[in-house]
């Protein structure tokens, strides 16, 4: 990565000085370098160390998953993607399979390869939703307050407006 921000900053450098005389271009290679250090830093900070953990660990799944299958993790194809989310949602929730698919989707854009995760692809979009109809993705709701409790809890002292007893 830091190869390919220095390349583009040598192959565009000439566009920054074009316009002015050579002298009147202080050097930049300092605040280039600061600057370029502050946004490796902004990038390191854009995710909690636990979210990065979670896709590391989500990326060596899928990766340990694929040897042994004998199909490649990177680049993947998004056949081998539905497979997996398949045998996920044998034990996994849909929010989970669906953390799943951001991990390889992070992995592959890390690597300059097209996303063989995103719901672009037919075979990926389908195969998640069936999944999501079957098992359901709804979360187990709380019992209502209901009229009747409300009146209880109000009636009670500790509700009373101050200076009334």
């Amino acid at each position: 990565m830091a190869d390919q921000e220095e390349t583009w900053v040598q192959e565009n450098d000439s566009e920054w000085t074009d316009f002015a005389p050579s002298q009147a271009v202080p050097d930049t290679s300092f605040a280039e370098e600061r600057l370029t250090e502050q946004a490796r830093d902004y990038i390191k900070a854009a995710k909690a160390l636990s979210t990065l953990r979670a896709y590391r660990s989500d990326w060596e799944h899928f990766s340990d998953w694929c040897v042994g299958r004998q199909t490649e993790s990177l680049p993947a194809d998004p056949r081998t993607v539905a497979l997996y989310m398949v045998v996920l949602a044998e034990s996994h929730r849909p929010s989970t399979i669906t953390r799943r698919l951001t991990s390889i989707a992070k992995a592959h854009s890390a690597a300059n390869h097209p996303n063989p995760a995103t719901t672009g692809h037919a075979v990926v979009s389908e195969t998640l939703k069936g999944i999501r109809r079957t098992l359901g993705t709804a979360q187990p709701g709380k019992t209502p307050l209901l009229t009747a409790d409300l009146v209880q809890v109000l009636a009670h002292p500790a509700c009373r407006p101050f200076g009334n007893s």
